[in-house]
């Protein structure tokens, strides 16, 4: 995953949950509530890049596993 394509995740993950709390694209949010979801959206970018290690190695686990 590119540092481009990191930060539009990101911010869909970000923005989507702002609108799950009810704000719209003109709101602001509390402190809060911007913390909440930049948490959320921190974890959904961990979780993609482990997962994109888990499939990169997936390979050479299973050669691994056949001798």
């Amino acid at each position: 995953m590119t540092k481009q394509e990191e930060n539009v995740e990101r911010r869909h993950i970000y923005e989507t949950r702002l609108g799950i709390l009810g704000l719209g694209p003109n709101d602001y949010p509390t402190a809060d509530q911007h913390n909440l979801a930049v948490a959320e959206a921190e974890d959904h970018i961990s979780a993609l890049k482990l997962q994109e290690s888990k499939d990169a190695i997936s390979p050479l686990l299973q050669l691994r596993d056949s001798l």
